[in-house]
C-alpha cells in the first residue's frame, strides 16, 4: 500500500507508478510481441534467398527502419495509457513531478523493448539469410536491443519539457522517418550539401544500420558476375 500524501523523491514514486503498471498489466506485451514477430517474419520473406550484396544491404536498412517504427509507434500508444494514469492522479489531487513519470515510463520500456527487439531480431535474422555465424547472431540481437533503447532515451528526451501526446509522437515519427532517409542507403552521404552532412551521424538509423552492414559482412567474400556488374 502506498500513500501518496507522503514525500518521496522522484525515483521511489517512479517504482511505485510502474508496479502500478505491472498490477494493471500495462506492458502489453501480448499485442506487440506478436507484431514485432510478424514485422520480423515480413521483412525476412522479402528478402528470403537473396543472397547479393544489394539485397543483403537492402535487408539491413529495411530491418533498422522497421525496427526504430516499430519501436516509436509502441512508445506512442504506451505513453498515451500512462499518460491518462498521470492525469487521472493530477485531477485527484495527487500529482507528482514529471520526471517520475518519465522515468517510471523508461524503466517499463525497457523491459517491453528488449522483448519486442527479441522477437523481430530472432525472426528476420534466421528468415533473411544473414551470416548464420553465432557471434554474429549475438552481437545482432544486442544490437537490436540496443537500438531500441536508443529509440526510448530519444522518446523520452522529446517528452522531457511537453505533455502534449500529439506533438510529442509528431516528433518522434518525424526523426525517426528522417533517420531512415539519411542513414547513407537512400541518399549517399557524399551527395548530402555541406550544411546537412552532420545529420547522419547524430541518427540512431545511421549507426544502426553501419553496424548490421559491418556485422553481416565482414570476413565475407561474394562472387560477382563480371558480365553483368552484380554481385
Amino acid at each position: 500500500r502506498w500513500s501518496w500524501s507522503e514525500s518521496s523523491s522522484s525515483s521511489m514514486v517512479a517504482w511505485v507508478l510502474m508496479s502500478r503498471s505491472f498490477l494493471r498489466g500495462g506492458f502489453d506485451l501480448y499485442v506487440t510481441v506478436p507484431i514485432a514477430l510478424v514485422g520480423g517474419l515480413l521483412v525476412g520473406a522479402v528478402f528470403n534467398g537473396s543472397d547479393s550484396f544489394t539485397a543483403r544491404t537492402a535487408l539491413a536498412y529495411l530491418t533498422v527502419a522497421t525496427m526504430t517504427f516499430l519501436q516509436g509507434t509502441f512508445l506512442g500508444d504506451r505513453y498515451l495509457g500512462e499518460k491518462h494514469m498521470y492525469d487521472h492522479e493530477r485531477d485527484a489531487g495527487t500529482n507528482r513531478s514529471w520526471l517520475a513519470f518519465l522515468l517510471s515510463q523508461f524503466m517499463r520500456d525497457c523491459v517491453t523493448a528488449t522483448i519486442e527487439a527479441l522477437a523481430f531480431a530472432l525472426s528476420v535474422y534466421f528468415l533473411g539469410g544473414m551470416n548464420p555465424e553465432l557471434d554474429r547472431f549475438a552481437f545482432f540481437l544486442l544490437l537490436m536491443v540496443l537500438t531500441s533503447f536508443v529509440v526510448i532515451c530519444q522518446n523520452v528526451f522529446i517528452e522531457v519539457d511537453r505533455n502534449d501526446l500529439r506533438t510529442a509522437a509528431m516528433l518522434q515519427i518525424g526523426l525517426l522517418g528522417l533517420g531512415a532517409l539519411f542513414n547513407g542507403f537512400i541518399i549517399k552521404l557524399d551527395d548530402l550539401p555541406v550544411y546537412l552532412e552532420w545529420v547522419p551521424y547524430v541518427m540512431v538509423t545511421y549507426w544502426s544500420f553501419a553496424a548490421t552492414i559491418i556485422n553481416d559482412f565482414s570476413g565475407l567474400v561474394l562472387e560477382c558476375n563480371s558480365e553483368e556488374r552484380s554481385c
